[in-house]
């Protein structure tokens, strides 16, 4: 038995964490058998229980030639999935200005015309998948409430002619995200959430500005999570409370921090996701920039919020194979845009190279096949062929960057991927405790 040229060992104190980036298996073993594991993945043999259980994990393999057979399983399976992606934008029109956006809400609600094009693209192309996922995207979608009431209940109606099972997540700021309206979601099989907090009032109301620009969203937003936390019983959703860290909530992360923790909790049906507040383009609030944050920073964040308990849920879904791979890349997924065009990237949303086509009454949707070979095009470099965390990626982190740009732009979390395994080792939620084998 040889060691997996994809585990990734780290120590934290005298435990052991092993992370193996072609399985996704994470695991962290007490100080009693830490050095029994360690001297078993060095040399290959050890007890029978041992060994049984870092073959299980894919630490240990008989050659090299399985695990190439599985990375290439990843790169098909991001290229030909079964499951039609679609990301859909019931509008760009979006209730606040936030500091940092890159959207230009050039366009409305969708059209009733829109909806049966698409609605048509659905019937036409479900044959051709096992099973639908669909995020609702904008702008903010909830400012179009009815066009997602509508074409959901289509798709879910058309899913169930055909028995193909369907999910679907939701991007919203949360300012109109009521109890009401989450329970109308769930019916609609919306049961996975992303809401952004920006830190305590003062930091969030500076940075997330509502459109009037009269008052702050941050009381609102907090007791919509209120109730759907205490009044919702249901297991069946995961709620995802994202920061966009910046100077100002860095200063008073503790206080942030100690908020989050009293607000959600220890319910696993609530996790955070940091991210670094950046500049994706057309930035209208050029102020901002000068308030963006460093690594160090972020590392800092991330360590004390898992020290914390608090679950990074979103990051360890992340932390697998294929797990950063961009949506771009993928054969199987789509941006639908108000006015029915075709696109395949969230954030260069104007850009001619991000337009595939565009729904139509009768030829429903014409591929730009030439453009779509630029987004899917892997790195070919010995530097992602040498990386332990290749599988997680494949080199398509960010495929404009790379492709279009030709500028190398690997997902910070990976830079940094052994921090990243200790902070998610912290919690039963995202790791594997193991006390005896």
């Amino acid at each position: 038995m040889i060691r997996s040229k994809y585990t990734i060992s780290v120590r934290d104190s005298d435990e052991l964490i092993l992370f193996n980036t072609l399985r996704g298996t994470l695991s962290r073993f007490n100080c009693n058998i830490s050095d029994q594991i360690e001297e078993t993945l060095q040399f290959g043999n050890g007890t029978s229980n041992i060994v049984d259980f870092l073959k299980k994990e894919g630490h240990l393999i008989s050659d090299y030639t399985e695990e190439e057979i599985l990375l290439n399983n990843i790169r098909e399976d991001a290229r030909n999935s079964e499951q039609f992606d679609l990301l859909i934008l019931p509008t760009e029109e979006c209730n606040f200005r936030c500091k940092y956006c890159y959207e230009s809400f050039q366009l409305s609600k969708m059209s009733d015309e829109v909806q049966l094009r698409f609605i048509d693209f659905f019937e036409q192309n479900i044959q051709n998948y096992k099973s639908v996922s669909v995020g609702w995207f904008g702008g903010e979608p909830l400012e179009a409430l009815s066009v997602i009431q509508s074409l959901s209940e289509k798709m879910i109606k058309i899913c169930k002619m055909r028995k193909v099972p369907y999910v679907a997540n939701i991007t919203t700021n949360g300012y109109n995200l009521d109890y009401d309206t989450f329970q109308l979601l769930r019916k609609l099989k919306i049961f996975n959430y992303q809401i952004t907090l920006d830190g305590l009032k003062a930091q969030h109301d500076n940075q997330r500005v509502l459109l009037n620009g009269s008052e702050g969203s941050f009381d609102k937003i907090i007791s919509n999570i209120k109730d759907i936390r205490y009044l919702c019983k249901s297991s069946t959703f995961k709620f995802s409370i994202r920061t966009n860290l910046t100077i100002d909530i860095i200063e008073v992360i503790d206080d942030y921090l100690d908020f989050l923790k009293d607000l959600i909790g220890d319910d696993s049906r609530f996790g955070v996701f940091w991210r670094l507040a950046g500049d994706w383009g057309n930035i209208q609030n050029k102020s901002i920039v000068k308030r963006f944050c460093t690594l160090e920073d972020y590392w800092s964040t991330l360590i004390k919020s898992s020290q914390m308990g608090l679950i990074n849920q979103t990051l360890r879904y992340l932390i697998r194979p294929g797990g950063f791979i961009c949506n771009a890349a993928k054969a199987n997924f789509f941006v639908i845009a108000p006015d029915g065009e075709v696109r395949v990237c969230t954030c260069h949303m104007q850009e001619d190279i991000n337009k595939m086509g565009v729904l139509k009454d009768k030829e429903v949707f014409i591929k730009n096949k030439v453009k779509s070979k630029i987004w899917s095009q892997p790195v070919d470099k010995e530097k992602c062929d040498n990386c332990v965390t290749k599988p997680i990626c494949l080199g398509l982190s960010c495929p404009y960057y790379h492709n279009v740009e030709n500028m190398e732009n690997c997902a910070y979390d990976l830079k940094y991927i052994n921090d990243v395994i200790k902070c998610l080792s912290k919690s039963e939620a995202t790791c594997k405790y193991i006390n005896e084998i």
